[in-house]
Formats: C-alpha cells, sequence, structure tokens
C-alpha cells in the first residue's frame, strides 16, 4: 500500500466516522509519489486529540487514577509498618548499648546491630520495588522528562519480570533497566571514557544504568535547577528595584509561570531518577553484582 493509498484511505474513515482527520488529500500540492511520511503527524496528531475526547479512553485515564490511588496508599501503609517494626527492634538495641553493663559485648552488638539493619534496608528496597512494579502494571510504559538545558530523558518503568544481574546490563541492551538521555554533552561534564572525536556540541545518546550514576545524576540536576533558580530571582529582584511600578508586564508574568513549570520539570526528574536509582541499587543486592 503506497503513503497516497493511506491518505485516502483515511479521507474514507473522515467521511465515515466524524473524526477530526485533516484533509490532506486536498491539502498537499504535490505529486503523490513526492509525499513524505510526516505529512502523517498531523493526522495522527488529529486522531489522538478525538481520541482522548471518547468514552472509553476517559474511562481507562479514571481506572488509573482509582489504582494508582489505591497503590499509593499502600505503598505509604507497608513503610509504616516497616518502619514501625525497625523501630521495635532499633530503639531496645540502642538501650542496651546504652546501658552496657558486665555482659554487654559491643563486637557481638554491633554484628547483630548490623544484620537487623541490612534486613530493614533490604526490606525497603523491596517494598519500593514491589511498589515501582505495580505502578508499571497500570502506568503508561514511559515518560520523557526534560531538564533545562533540553536533553530528554526517557525513564521507563521496570520490567515485571526477575530483575537481570547487573553483569548483563552493562551492555546498556535491556532498554527498561537503564537511564537513556538524548541531548549535548554539558559544558562542564568531565568523563573518561567518551571517546576523542565526540565533540560537546553534538547531540548524542547517553546512558545511565547504575544507581550510583543515577544520583549523582539527579543531585546535578537538582543542583543546576536551583542554581539557575537563584539567577532568575537574583535578575527579577534587580528589574523590580529598577521600575518604580509595582505591576508586572505581561512578559514577565509569563517569565514566572515558565520558571515556576521548569522547576516542577526538575521537581520530576529529580524524583523519577532517584527511584529508578532505588530500583537498580534493589536489583544489585538481591541478585548479587
Amino acid at each position: 500500500m503506497s503513503f497516497y493509498d493511506i491518505l485516502c484511505h483515511l479521507q474514507q474513515l473522515r467521511h465515515k466516522t466524524g473524526l477530526n482527520i485533516p484533509n490532506l488529500v486536498n491539502d498537499l500540492k504535490v505529486e503523490p509519489h513526492t509525499i513524505n511520511a510526516d505529512a502523517l503527524i498531523p493526522v495522527m496528531l488529529g486522531l489522538i486529540d478525538d481520541l482522548l475526547q471518547t468514552r472509553a479512553v476517559r474511562s481507562e485515564l479514571d481506572k488509573f487514577k482509582t489504582e494508582m490511588a489505591d497503590v499509593r496508599k499502600g505503598y505509604y501503609a507497608a513503610v509504616k509498618e516497616e518502619k514501625e517494626r525497625w523501630a521495635g527492634i532499633r530503639v531496645p538495641m540502642m538501650e542496651e548499648k546504652k546501658k552496657g553493663g558486665p555482659s554487654y559485648d559491643a563486637e557481638k552488638w554491633k554484628k547483630k546491630f548490623e544484620a537487623a539493619k541490612a534486613k530493614h534496608d533490604a526490606n525497603e528496597h523491596a517494598i519500593k520495588f514491589d511498589y515501582v512494579k505495580n505502578q508499571a502494571a497500570i502506568a503508561p510504559r514511559y515518560t520523557p522528562l526534560v531538564d533545562k538545558e533540553g536533553r530528554t530523558y526517557y525513564i521507563h518503568t521496570p520490567s515485571t519480570r526477575k530483575p537481570p544481574a547487573k553483569s548483563s546490563r552493562d551492555e546498556f541492551m535491556k532498554w527498561t533497566w537503564f537511564v537513556a538521555v538524548w541531548g549535548k554533552l554539558p559544558e562542564d561534564a568531565k568523563r573518561i571514557d567518551i571517546p576523542s572525536d565526540v565533540k560537546k556540541e553534538e547531540e548524542g545518546w547517553w546512558g545511565f544504568g547504575e544507581a550510583a550514576e543515577c544520583e549523582l545524576l539527579a543531585k546535578w540536576i537538582q543542583f543546576k535547577a536551583e542554581e539557575a533558580e537563584e539567577t532568575e530571582r537574583a535578575a527579577s529582584s534587580k528589574n523590580s528595584s529598577d521600575d518604580d511600578s509595582s505591576e508586572l508586564t505581561e512578559e514577565e508574568e509569563d517569565g514566572d509561570e515558565d520558571g515556576d513549570v521548569r522547576v516542577a520539570d526538575s521537581k520530576r526528574l529529580v524524583a523519577a531518577l532517584l527511584d529508578f536509582a532505588d530500583v537498580l541499587r534493589y536489583a544489585d543486592d538481591t541478585l548479587g553484582k
């Protein structure tokens, strides 16, 4: 089937269904064999807009909200229960250490405490991983997130299957087990594993597949976001002091709104990276490094 045939079928579908499909057959002023596939983008956007308004899709979205609320409620309840369980173990042990006495063995107490703490940490990781898996069962596969410099982060919801060992994740072949980033390298980036022929001004793919890397990346994004926010706040304060009028211009109001959006986006990105780091660490602790 040619591209022109597809447009003709879409034209027929437009008349039969009443969907708001752009009439590209008449709008495109080029020969059929020279039509680029990009011309289908408006068609797909029109279909998506119409589908979002259908009862079936709205019902699924409402169902997702309800199920996600239940998943989140179960997660917080499990976290609270584990914290209470750990407190019931930690408090008596700390009192035992503080009390001391002739029968107190510091080395034995340390080993016992470390074992209990390790079990507590493992339980917390398991609860977090179950929460992420439950989200994955009902949430979209992934949502691209963008930092303030335009890099796009693809953080997939982890697979509900048994997590692979780290050794099998080092080749970055399993998309659900690393963060893929598309964009330019930051100007202040320093990596020892980048080939010498790679130019920072060129866009490319980058991958982060270790928990420590994702945590450092989250800290860096948060730092850059806070730095930009402070710079914008200082510039806004200076402009306000230079202007005798207390009313903001339309451009300044739009700037404030854009800044709020960027801050919210950065927070979502940081939270997503830290959640993904927890999942990777749980996989490492569970299956071995």
